[in-house]
């Protein structure tokens, strides 16, 4: 199944696990897909190069671009839209989350931000970790 998580999700999930670990399991066995676009693979590289990560990257003996190309191997990539939807007015970054959602074929967009929580309509179902963990993956 293919999901799109936001950043947050993803690096949590891969560096605390703890109640992530559901979706960190569901990747790593192959039963779940993270989706990029161009431009969410870019924000996902920035934010593991923050020093903030670093010590919890050399915990688990690893450097940001190793962690990095272990994510990928779990990944399937798509180029940018032509057109990038502009449906979250208050935090236009959201959007790419949504435009990779919709470009990938995504079944879920997994996130804890509050403005994609807030959406209605969206053709693809948005959840909170725990909502897709519960909901989804049920463990």
């Amino acid at each position: 199944m293919r999901i799109v998580a936001d950043t947050n999700i993803i690096i949590s999930a891969f560096l605390w696990r703890k109640r992530l670990s559901p979706i960190y399991n569901a990747i790593t066995e192959g039963n779940l897909i993270f989706c990029f676009i161009e431009i969410t693979w870019e924000e996902l590289k920035r934010t593991f190069a923050y020093p903030k990560f670093e010590r919890k990257l050399k915990e688990q003996n690893l450097s940001s671009p190793e962690a990095l190309a272990y994510i990928e191997h779990f990944s399937e990539f798509y180029p940018n839209p032509k057109t990038i939807p502009k449906i979250i007015k208050t935090d236009p970054a959201d959007n790419a989350v949504l435009a990779a959602a919709l470009i990938s074929g995504a079944s879920f967009i997994v996130s804890g931000d509050k403005h994609l929580l807030r959406l209605r309509n969206f053709p693809i179902s948005i959840k909170s970790p725990r909502d897709f963990i519960k909901e989804v993956l049920r463990t």
